[in-house]
């Protein structure tokens, strides 16, 4: 219409659920409208039903998370016309609906052809490096069908291969700008299944190996021969780990695939230019890194643009069932689905041995760290862990104080292994959303701050 003006469109602040509930029905129609798949190739990156479901179902995931269902926090934030903007009474039916949802992405998905990415040994077991390692390497049209939301606009590993020069030490042309800190490092799981903190983990800082860790994978960028994870004289922090942990985080002595030598990460080594970069902190991100980029030598391999994937959608049904329905059987079954291709023992209501940890399905909150935990050290370096720790409230704990690291200002073993704080940082309850740019709040006087914002 043309009577209308810029006046009409300032508006306030609609109810967060009246917004959710609106998306849910846009993107339902949407996918039942679309094809699970297309059979041009040429086709391939355009919206899919299987896309329209997984966005869906990870809105309507936070939507029943801790920070909009129910929080207190924002009890009296309404808008401009008085009303509350976030409900401050719990729903116990938005976890039904984000299971619900969960579940038509995982089933529609796998009917169309959908499955985690899985690579073999020889003797025909799944080989656990090989499958998380090219997960993130691999094309859809390489056998690669657990990518439900690709993005594929233009060349679309030149649009992201900064994350390669962020990743990459100097010697190579990159920044050494990207590293992980030791709370990711502490996360992962040991060689037999179990976190760190488990006293049957097995798991030793002090000190270093005296032999080679030899395990059955074709994956040759431990020690840049097909087998061996680490090397003879590895920090004992680093052994025995599970293999997501190598195929995601360079640290000091695991092997630099591009030079054929391990990393130097020491203050003075070849990979520590003693900088306001990476490696201040002792490590550098590996995960989706392909071992053949080389930023100095021009030669970028293509690397898949993955908004979502199949792996994530598991986890988060098993979420979404565990606080909707405790107890369902289902809930093992797609977290052991993670776990099986990512090599560590499975969980079983039964008892513990070589194969199965036993743990209690019916205790609610024991499984609830469970799924957090996988989602911690699963999509790692994949851009969720901040928004799963604000929907979990728990970006204040986890986000506030000093971050660990090794201490690059060392330059021998001794002075290196140190827990050392490289960063504090302060996160407050405002943090949890972003505030409205004061222009913003001055061209439209029916806009509200967000909570806790001044």
């Amino acid at each position: 219409p043309t009577d209308f003006t810029l006046s009409d469109l300032m508006i306030g602040q609609s109810k967060f659920d009246d917004i959710v509930n609106y998306c849910d029905k846009e993107m339902l129609e949407a996918a039942n409208a679309l094809p699970a798949t297309y059979e041009d190739p040429a086709k391939y990156g355009r919206i899919t039903k299987i896309m329209a479901l997984t966005v869906r179902a990870r809105m309507l995931l936070f939507a029943a998370s801790p920070l909009v269902n129910g929080n207190p926090w924002y009890k009296d934030y309404r808008n401009k016309s008085g009303e509350l903007i976030f409900n401050p009474t719990y729903d116990p039916q938005k976890w039904v609906k984000a299971a619900e949802a969960c579940k038509l992405c995982v089933d529609e998905a796998e009917k169309a052809g959908y499955k985690l990415y899985k690579e073999y040994n020889d003797d025909g077991s799944i080989d656990p490096f090989m499958s998380t390692y090219n997960v993130h390497l691999k094309r859809w049209s390489e056998g690669n069908r657990e990518i439900t939301f690709p993005v594929t606009k233009g060349n679309a590993y030149k649009q992201i291969d900064g994350l390669l020069n962020w990743c990459s030490v100097r010697e190579v042309g990159g920044g050494n700008g990207l590293g992980v800190y030791q709370g990711l490092v502490d996360a992962f799981f040991t060689k037999n299944g179990l976190p760190i903190s488990d006293v049957n983990s097995n798991y030793n800082e002090e000190g270093f190996s005296n032999a080679v860790d030899t395990r059955n994978t074709k994956w040759e960028y431990g020690t840049g021969k097909p087998g061996e994870v680490t090397a003879k004289h590895t920090y004992n922090m680093y052994c025995n780990r599970e293999p997501r942990f190598y195929v995601s985080v360079s640290y000091n002595n695991s092997y630099f695939t591009q030079e054929q030598r391990p990393f130097e990460f020491f203050n003075g080594g070849k990979d520590n230019p003693h900088t306001h970069d990476a490696p201040q902190n002792g490590y550098l991100v590996r995960k989706k890194l392909s071992p053949n980029s080389n930023v100095k030598q021009g030669n970028i391999q293509y690397r898949p643009g993955i908004l979502y994937r199949l792996g994530e959608a598991y986890l988060n049904y098993a979420e979404a069932l565990n606080e909707s329905n405790p107890g369902n059987a289902d809930i093992l079954v797609y977290l052991n689905k993670i776990r099986e291709r990512a090599g560590v023992r499975q969980y079983t209501t039964g008892s513990t041995d070589n194969n199965f940890i036993h743990v209690d399905l019916n205790d609610q909150d024991a499984m609830r760290k469970l799924i957090h935990a996988e989602r911690h050290v699963e999509l790692c370096c994949e851009g969720l862990r901040y928004d799963d720790l604000r929907r979990w409230k728990e970006a204040e704990k986890e986000l506030n104080g000093d971050f660990y690291g090794m201490n690059f200002n060392g330059k021998d073993a001794a002075s290196f292994y140190q827990l050392t704080p490289y960063q504090k940082r302060v996160y407050k309850k405002a943090f949890y959303w972003m505030p409205i740019h004061r222009s913003e709040m001055d061209k439209n006087s029916k806009l509200v701050q967000a909570p806790y914002w001044k």
